[in-house]
């Protein structure tokens, strides 16, 4: 692909020269016209950061004028053939949701049909950097397991995006991160991910996310925090939410959800908040635990409005079995198990009384 970048030099008087680059990547250039560097592959083109080898995709400057894909994946040179490494994304499409400014290039997003990742060299997604993008359908390479930082509000909006979202090492994932992208049907949380969401009201990581049918934890007791409201009116699920790794929920991380049964803990969980069971769907009616519930398990149902049956499973130590679990914290006590009954916002009237004996009772997860 042919194209020419004009460069402006100023030499006493000043003259301008164009320079004819052959090429079909990312070429990188400084504009003397403008004072600073730009990127570009022709169609799509940038402000960029160099520091070193490494790039940063700043502001967008010019953009095409129907859906098109832009794809990172290219490899980036300057007009000298030297190479370099986009290690940061930050073309804020939509709304810096850090400084809660509006983007004046927002309107761009409206031309992003398809984007692609860098596989390797990427590191992070800055706030709002694809956000609002209505138009985006598909994010190739999502995510690259090098990017490590993903700013508030990354992908918020993108009600177009489907698919997949595979996220292995991105230690925090802040508010708004993910909200309303409402056809992703998967997400999968790597070792590297420690907390998800930041606790506050309508700002959850994946909140509004309501084609999300399957989440995956792939860590094995990792200390990974799930704040309030992070899948808040996301999840639709036939089969028990699998939350295998995790070791602490905050309050209202599930409000507002259409339907899943159960909840299924192994033996990493530690802490359970206060409420968060509060907004749960009408058809959650089980907890199972695959160790020991947490200390002072029974508080989460207090002031949920709950007003039924849920019923909490442990295994029975005698066996691979599933009995009745009560929030007293005694387990299979004189092989006597407890019947739990949470009914109603009266945590006293909640306290559990003696059950029958289950020696055969399973629960089958699937």
């Amino acid at each position: 692909m042919k194209f020419i970048l004009l460069m402006f030099v100023f030499l006493g008087i000043g003259i301008a020269y164009s320079q004819e680059i052959e090429s079909n990547n990312w070429t990188y250039f400084y504009s003397e016209e403008d004072s600073e560097y730009q990127v570009t592959d022709g169609t799509w083109t940038f402000k960029a950061t160099v520091t070193g080898d490494l790039l940063t995709v700043n502001e967008v400057i010019g953009f095409p004028t129907e859906i098109s894909t832009l794809d990172f994946s290219k490899p980036v040179t300057d007009a000298d053939g030297n190479s370099y490494t986009i290690s940061k994304l930050n073309p804020l499409f939509g709304i810096d949701l850090d400084s809660w400014k509006d983007v004046d290039t927002s309107e761009a997003g409206a031309y992003l049909g398809e984007l692609v990742l860098p596989a390797e060299g990427l590191k992070t997604i800055s706030a709002g950097a694809f956000g609002a993008c209505e138009a985006l359908t598909n994010v190739v390479n999502f995510l690259p397991d090098s990017v490590t930082s993903l700013g508030s509000a990354a992908f918020y909006g993108c009600s177009k995006l489907k698919g997949e979202l595979i996220c292995r090492n991105v230690n925090n994932l802040t508010r708004c991160v993910f909200t309303g992208c409402s056809k992703l049907t998967q997400v999968t949380f790597g070792a590297g991910v420690r907390t998800i969401g930041n606790g506050s009201n309508k700002q959850g990581a994946f909140q509004n996310c309501n084609a999300i049918t399957n989440i995956i934890f792939e860590a094995d007791c990792k200390n990974i925090n799930i704040k309030g409201y992070s899948f808040a009116g996301s999840l639709s699920f036939k089969s028990p939410v699998i939350l295998y790794g995790v070791t602490n929920l905050s309050t209202k991380v599930f409000r507002g959800n259409k339907s899943f049964p159960a909840i299924v803990f192994d033996d990493c969980i530690k802490g359970i908040e206060l409420g968060l069971f509060d907004g749960a769907p009408s058809n959650f009616s089980e907890v199972h635990f695959l160790g020991a519930p947490p200390e002072n398990y029974g508080i989460e149902f207090f002031g949920t409005g709950l007003s039924r049956k849920i019923t909490t499973y442990v295994p029975h130590k005698y066996g691979d079995q599933w009995v009745k679990y009560s929030a007293t914290g005694e387990i299979n006590y004189k092989d006597t198990t407890f019947s739990a009954d949470f009914v109603g916002e009266d945590y006293e009237n909640r306290l559990l009384i003696w059950g029958d004996k289950l020696n055969s009772t399973v629960i089958e997860i699937k």
